[in-house]
């Protein structure tokens, strides 16, 4: 069943793409969490993050389109830090057309094989765009991403 409120933001959302929402993410806003955010959205959907370090691990739930591309993004120019102490911080889930701008992702945990971003299901994906932010293993140093060669390059 679709969220009543959520339904009526669809419809008065001015954007690009007809119907799609901006949802408001941080303390004394729509969400508390991304991952709330994520769980509610649709292709074509924005998760507007205000500035904070957000403790969790996000899964995209959905794909976007070609057309209709879903994106997680800082709130203007505010700082915003995903971190996980379990790997991984970001799990990507064979989903498409995803864009995350503006926010930082880190893991701050200690095992034998970290990762900050998975593609869980080994499925090749299209159109993952990370612009404007960090990927950090804290315990490593380095940057460990599995399945690199499924992510998607694309210049905007």
């Amino acid at each position: 069943m679709r969220n009543p409120a959520l339904s009526a933001q669809r419809l008065m959302h001015s954007g690009k793409c007809r119907g799609c929402a901006t949802n408001e993410v941080g303390s004394g806003q729509t969400y508390a969490t991304i991952q709330a955010c994520l769980n509610v959205v649709t292709a074509g959907d924005t998760c507007s993050v205000h500035t904070g370090t957000y403790t969790e691990q996000l899964s995209l739930p959905v794909s976007g389109t070609s057309a209709n591309r879903t994106m997680v993004k800082n709130n203007g120019y505010d700082m915003v830090t995903v971190q996980s102490t379990s790997s991984p911080v970001l799990s990507i889930n064979a989903k498409s057309y995803w864009t995350t701008s503006g926010i930082n992702f880190t893991y701050n945990g200690s095992g034998s094989n970290p990762r900050v971003i998975n593609n869980t299901y080994g499925d090749n994906v299209d159109g993952i765009t990370i612009q404007n932010g960090t990927i950090r293993d804290e315990e490593y140093m380095r940057l460990k991403i599995l399945t690199a060669s499924c992510l998607g390059n694309e210049q905007n």
